[in-house]
C-alpha cells in the first residue's frame, strides 16, 4: 500500500491544503500530500537527519512523521553492520497495524505515504493521533512514586512487551522515552500504556529469545531513573512470563537479560552518554559522546550520563547557559527529575579549570552571591559539577545599590568579573546573585580595576548620575576612607565604553 488516508483525517487535510482536495485518494497525490505536510504551520517536536517529527492541529491533534530519503552511505553503512536499513515510515505503518489489530496499545494511525523509485531517496510520511494526557516513563522519573502504584506499573508494562512480543514485534527502540503512561488514570489507580516510536520495529512471526532479550534489556536500563526495587523487577518479569504464555520461564533468561543491561550501563558510562542508540540518532535528544567534538554551537537538548558518587546518572541539558569549544560549558539540565546547573570541564588542563571554578562557585556559595554546589562527579574523563538553579529577578536601574555592594563584595574575597556589563545577575531577597561562569580569581583588584568595573555597572544600568553616591556607597562597603576612588578616572571609563557597551 503507498496511501492510506482515514477518512476524517482526509477532510483535515483538504482543509490544511485545499489543492490536494479533488485527488487525496490517488497514488499520484503522495508527492503532493508530503510536500503539503512538510510545508504545513507545525511545532517541530522532534528533528533528526533526513526525518522529522511535527505536531498538527487542524482538526485536532496528531503527529506527522516525515522521512527523506537515507541516502546510500546510509544503507551500505547498516548492510556492512548486518542491519536491515531503516529506509522510511512502512516499518512503523505496519508495526502499528499489526499492533492494533492484536489490542496492543498504540497511536492511532491516521495516514501513511511513500513514493521515489530508488530505496535511497524513498520519502514518506506517517500521522498518527496524539496521545493526550500521556507522559513517558523517562518523564515521570522524578515523580514520588508510592510502593503499590510503582508495582502495578511494572507489572503493567511488562504485559505491555508480552502482548508485543506475542504479536510478532520487536521494538528495537524499547526505552523509557517510547512508553507512554495516561497520568491521570495513574493516579486514579488505573495504569493505561502504549507504545510508540516504531520506526526501527520489525515484525516477525516469531520473535527469537535474543531480541525479547534486547528489548527487556534496553527498558531496563532505561528506567534506572525510576529506582525500581528488586519486587518490582520481580513483578515485571512475572508479567511478562504470565501475559507471554510461551515466553521464557528459566532463571538463565533474566540473567541474561540483567547483564545485557549492565553491559549498556558500562557502555553509556564509558562513553559519556546514554547507549539508546535512538538518542544518538536525535530521535529525543542527541547524545553525547565526546563533548570536544560538539563544534562551536551544539544543538540542544543533549543528553549524557555522568557518576554523582551514586553510579550512571541521566542529564538532559535543555538550554546552554556559557560555551567555550573544546573547554567547558555551563547547562540548565535536568538531573533525575529536578532542575540544575551543570558545568563540564573537558580538554586540556580540565582538571585545574574544574578546581579553580569549584573554588569559585564555593566562594560565591559562602559569601551569599551564589547558589550552593551539590555534587561533583566525572563522565568518561570530563569534569562535573552541579549547582542549585539561581532563583530571583533580573535587576534594574532603581537595584544599583544593591548590585554595588555585591561587587564589592566579590572584590573583597579576590574575585572580578570577566565583564560586568554582560555579566548575569539575578535579586533575591537576601541580596544579588552572580552567574559562577562570569567571575574568576583575578587577585584582589587595584584601584584601577574597581574604577572599571563599577564603570560597567554604572553604565549598564544608566546609572551615571548616581555616580559620587555609588562610589560612597562601595567605599562604605569596603570600609574605605572617602576619596580613595576617583570619579573622574570612573566617567571616563564609562564615556570609553559607551552605553549598555
Amino acid at each position: 500500500m503507498r496511501l492510506y488516508l482515514r477518512e476524517d483525517f482526509a477532510a483535515d487535510l483538504a482543509a490544511l491544503a485545499p489543492q490536494l482536495a479533488p485527488g487525496l485518494r490517488g497514488d499520484g497525490r503522495v508527492d503532493g500530500i508530503w510536500s503539503a505536510l512538510a510545508r504545513a504551520d507545525a511545532e517541530v517536536y522532534r528533528q533528526a537527519p533526513g526525518r522529522r517529527t511535527v505536531r498538527l492541529a487542524p482538526g485536532g491533534g496528531y503527529f506527522a512523521k516525515l522521512h527523506d530519503g537515507v541516502g546510500w552511505r546510509e544503507i551500505a553503512k547498516n548492510l556492512c553492520a548486518l542491519k536491515p536499513p531503516v529506509l522510511g515510515a512502512r516499518n512503523e505503518f505496519v508495526a502499528c497495524r499489526r499492533l492494533a489489530a492484536r489490542g496492543v496499545p498504540v497511536p492511532r494511525l491516521a495516514a501513511f505515504g511513500e513514493y521515489g523509485r530508488g530505496p535511497a531517496r524513498r520519502r514518506s510520511f506517517l500521522v498518527c493521533d496524539a496521545l493526550e494526557g500521556f507522559a513517558s516513563l523517562e518523564e515521570l522519573a522524578g515523580c514520588h512514586w508510592r510502593p503499590r502504584q510503582r508495582r502495578r506499573l511494572a507489572a503493567a508494562t511488562g504485559a505491555l512487551l508480552a502482548a508485543m512480543h506475542a504479536a510478532g514485534v520487536h521494538h528495537r527502540d524499547c526505552y523509557a522515552a517510547h512508553i507512554l503512561v495516561n497520568t491521570a488514570g495513574l493516579a486514579r489507580g488505573n495504569v493505561e500504556l502504549a507504545v510508540i516510536d516504531l520506526h526501527r520495529a520489525r515484525t516477525r512471526e516469531r520473535i527469537p529469545s535474543r531480541w525479547r532479550r534486547r528489548d527487556l534489556a534496553a527498558l531496563l536500563f532505561s528506567t534506572a531513573p525510576l529506582r525500581l526495587t528488586p519486587r518490582d523487577l520481580a513483578g515485571f518479569a512475572s508479567a511478562y512470563r504470565t501475559a507471554a504464555g510461551t515466553g521464557p520461564a528459566d532463571g538463565r533468561f533474566w540473567h541474561s537479560v540483567e547483564r545485557r543491561a549492565e553491559q549498556l550501563r558500562r557502555r553509556s558510562a564509558r562513553r559519556g552518554g546514554p547507549a539508546e542508540v535512538a538518542a544518538a540518532r536525535g530521535e529525543l535528544a542527541a547524545s553525547v559522546t565526546g563533548f570536544a567534538a560538539l563544534g562551536d554551537q551544539p544543538a540542544v537538548p543533549f543528553r549524557f550520563d555522568v557518576d554523582l558518587g551514586s553510579g550512571p546518572t541521566r542529564v538532559r541539558c535543555v538550554a546552554l547557559l556559557h560555551w567555550r569549544p573544546k573547554r567547558e560549558f555551563t547547562a540548565r539540565a535536568t538531573i533525575d527529575g529536578r532542575e540544575r546547573l551543570l558545568s563540564a570541564f573537558f580538554g586540556p588542563w580540565r582538571a585545574r579549570r574544574f578546581h579553580r571554578a569549584l573554588r569559585v562557585a564555593r566562594c560565591l556559595a559562602a559569601t551569599g552571591l551564589g547558589t550552593d554546589v551539590e555534587q561533583t562527579g566525572r563522565s568518561a574523563g570530563t569534569h562535573v559539577f552541579v549547582c542549585r538553579p539561581p532563583t530571583g529577578r533580573s535587576p534594574t536601574g532603581d537595584d544599583v545599590p544593591a548590585l554595588v555592594c555585591a561587587l564589592a563584595r566579590l572584590h573583597e574575597h579576590a574575585l572580578r568579573p570577566l565583564d560586568i556589563a554582560r555579566a548575569e545577575l539575578w535579586l533575591r531577597p537576601a541580596g544579588a546573585c552572580m552567574a559562577h561562569w562570569q567571575v574568576a580569581p583575578l587577585g584582589r583588584p587595584r584601584r584601577a580595576a574597581i574604577e572599571r568595573d563599577l564603570a560597567g555597572l554604572l553604565g549598564r544600568f544608566n546609572a551615571g548620575q548616581r555616580l559620587v553616591e555609588t562610589l560612597r556607597r562601595y567605599a562604605e562597603a569596603r570600609r574605605w576612607p572617602d576619596g580613595r576612588l576617583r570619579a573622574s578616572r570612573v566617567r571616563d571609563h564609562m564615556a570609553n565604553r559607551g552605553p549598555n557597551s
